[in-house]
């Protein structure tokens, strides 16, 4: 099993618990999880800002 996570990988609650067991330390993945929810939101926001921007524009 692999312990290298890519930056915005999607991976599964009971994979994390099985590191966090392996590693016998805590992984802050809840937090993780929450700013790269935050961050897709906030590029969604922005494109389409964008996109109205443009229509505008016609």
């Amino acid at each position: 099993m692999s312990n290298v996570f890519l930056p915005g990988e999607l991976i599964g609650l009971l994979r994390v618990e099985r590191m966090r067991r392996a590693l016998e330390e805590a992984i802050c993945f809840r937090a993780i999880l929450l700013g790269i929810r935050e961050h897709l939101w906030s590029l969604k926001v922005l494109y389409l800002k964008q996109v109205f921007k443009k229509l505008l524009e016609f």
